[in-house]
């Protein structure tokens, strides 16, 4: 698991890397109005993601399960694979019919004609679709614990689809020629880990397809997976909702302005997407071998961990967004419209990503009714607060709405989701150690480093200085809250040599 970790790590950092690299250089070559429609793919992904039908965490779920015979999990990849494809061909459709009625009567252009935005708008729905079939697959492997093979594929796929089309769009900077490029790189990586699955499954390297439901295998996991559907159609609406009703009320280029201050807070949730991924499989295994006291036991010390990680971060990003965004991109209006979301996506980012892990000791109990009933009633909720916080107070209004939305969900999910299986007396107890004080010690000394104030004004040196105001706030979190012995023993937290591994 400690490889798994460390390899995680590196995608997720070059991930992270690649994405801030980039960005920049898509505005520059492309203009702000083309690099909105860009991210307004992104949010296609996002909305699009819930026809997932929670079939890439099923897949990765039984895989990790120790009650499956390799033979079983052959027909479960059969089966769940077959049900992928029939959403990759409808979303395919959807986009090819609806593209016209979204350019025209969705988004607000200036200077793009709708008919060149509904052909942006074919060719998206297609990646994305692909796309979706290559979480899936990377689902597979995770719950092979191959992470390590996930992520070679994962890095050479970045550098491939957002690195070298840089070269493309410096010889043709248009819209046509960046999504045909992310459309081939997503072709060749789909058939790569597809490959790679079959492989692993079947112990050679020929090839197999079957296209197949399996009653008895729907029957099986049909519960779960059903749950984890609804679970991803509230996650998309509530993470998406704030961006959809943007494009739809302002400028698509004030969307633009938003997704640069959303991207610096959703490296957070990138962040603790490697340690969430490794663990799973394992709390799934502890679980499914009734061995729950050391699941708990590994939960309250990476929850810890996570906490000062997400925190750390996040508080410097609030004191700092616009030096942070000035120095990323080098273009100080971006950074002047962009800096006032990110306190509030930031916030609400952190929160949300403190949650993952809770949210996986529910997914290795394949325990998902908490999460659709906490999703029925936030959407209650946040539709209307959504709308009229951005009728009334303009895109910041929706960046508030998404921070306290998390801000009330979270108390109310880790209550229950101790109530049921981490059966601590005292939810508080978690809450404040785990949670409130992490949060608290990193505002404050974030805002110390806030204050002072620095001779030296180049892009380079705040970034550096940034840097190091947050490995400060990390280090003064450990030190106050880490017990020495669980310093000492950070390499047995997370390469814990158990009889799962045997």
């Amino acid at each position: 698991m400690y490889k798994n970790i460390i390899a995680n790590f590196i995608g997720r950092f070059l991930s992270i890397f690649s994405n801030y690299l980039f960005i920049p250089v898509y505005i520059s070559l492309l203009g702000m109005e083309s690099y909105s429609i860009i991210s307004f793919s992104l949010v296609i992904l996002g909305i699009t993601s819930f026809l997932d039908a929670g079939l890439t965490a099923t897949l990765s779920r039984e895989f990790a399960s120790k009650e499956h015979d390799p033979q079983k999990k052959v027909r479960i990849f059969s089966t769940l694979e077959s049900c992928y494809l029939l959403v990759v061909v409808f979303i395919i459709v959807i986009f090819v019919f609806f593209s016209g009625y979204i350019a025209t009567n969705w988004l607000k252009l200036n200077q793009l004609d709708p008919q060149k935005a509904a052909f942006y708008l074919k060719i998206i729905g297609t990646g994305v679709a692909l796309q979706l079939l290559c979480n899936f697959y990377v689902g597979g492997l995770m719950g092979l614990e191959r992470q390590v093979k996930a992520n070679k594929y994962q890095i050479a796929w970045g550098i491939m689809r957002n690195g070298v089309v840089v070269l493309i769009l410096y010889f043709y900077p248009t819209l046509t020629a960046f999504f045909c490029w992310q459309i081939f790189t997503t072709v060749v990586y789909v058939l790569v880990l597809r490959f790679s699955i079959v492989r692993l499954l079947l112990g050679n390297s020929r090839f197999y397809f079957k296209f197949n439901f399996d009653k008895d295998i729907i029957r099986i996991i049909g519960g779960f997976a059903s749950g984890m559907f609804f679970i991803s159609l509230v996650q998309s609406i509530n993470t998406q909702l704030d961006k959809i009703i943007i494009s739809k009320s302002f400028n698509v280029k004030e969307l633009g302005y938003y997704t640069i201050a959303n991207s610096l807070a959703q490296g957070l949730l990138i962040m603790v997407g490697p340690i969430s991924v490794a663990l799973l499989p394992r709390l799934t295994a502890l679980f499914s071998e009734n061995r729950s006291a050391e699941a708990v036991k590994l939960f309250h010390k990476a929850y810890l961990i996570i906490s000062i990680l997400v925190f750390s971060v996040a508080a410097n990003l609030m004191f700092n967004g616009h030096n942070i965004i000035w120095a990323w991109t080098g273009n100080m209006k971006i950074a002047d419209v962009s800096y006032k979301y990110v306190p509030f996506l930031a916030a609400g980012s952190a929160i949300l990503a403190t949650l993952v892990f809770p949210f996986n000791i529910a997914i290795a109990n394949k325990y998902t009714r908490l999460n659709n009933i906490l999703g029925i009633a936030t959407l209650m909720f946040t539709i209307p607060m959504y709308w009229f916080m951005v009728k009334r107070f303009g895109p910041i209004g929706a960046a508030f709405s998404w921070f306290l939305l998390q801000l009330i969900i979270t108390p109310v999910y880790i209550h229950y989701i101790n109530k049921l299986f981490l059966k601590v007396k005292s939810t508080f107890q978690i809450l404040f150690k785990e949670f409130f004080l992490p949060a608290i010690i990193s505002l404050l000394v974030a805002f110390l480093f806030s204050i002072i104030k620095t001779p030296v004004t180049s892009r380079l040196f705040i970034v550096l200085w940034i840097g190091i105001a947050t490995i400060s706030t990390m280090a003064i979190n450990i030190f106050i809250l880490v017990p020495l012995a669980q310093i000492k023993g950070v390499y047995n937290l997370v390469s814990i040599k158990s009889k799962v591994s045997k």
